[in-house]
């Protein structure tokens, strides 16, 4: 589990959260400003490595949206768990802001 703001949250992994969008949400629009944070907490643990795995599922032409989402949850599979953590808690921003946004504050 993640926190978030104080509050509890359980993300799912981000492919699958990807996969399953609702009518009127855009959650790629969520990723464009997910990936840089996961980066920014990668770079700041040292582990730039992975932050450049990012950059390269960005560039597949065939679909970068859905390969970004499956590398940042391989991503979160590999790095240490404080890591591991921080990384949970961009994705609940991510996820909830989307649910925020068009659903109303369900928290």
């Amino acid at each position: 589990m993640a926190e978030v703001s104080g509050k509890v949250c359980d993300p799912v992994p981000m492919a699958k959260w990807l996969e399953d969008e609702n009518e009127g949400e855009c959650r790629p629009c969520s990723l464009a400003v997910a990936v840089p944070e996961y980066q920014r907490v990668l770079e700041d643990a040292g582990l730039s490595d992975h932050a450049t795995s990012l950059t390269a599922a960005l560039e597949d032409e065939e679909d970068p949206v859905m390969r970004v989402a499956e590398a940042m949850d391989k991503v979160k599979e590999a790095v240490p768990g404080e890591v591991r953590e921080a990384l949970r808690a961009v994705d609940c921003m991510a996820q909830n802001s989307q649910e925020g946004a068009t659903n109303g504050d369900q928290s």
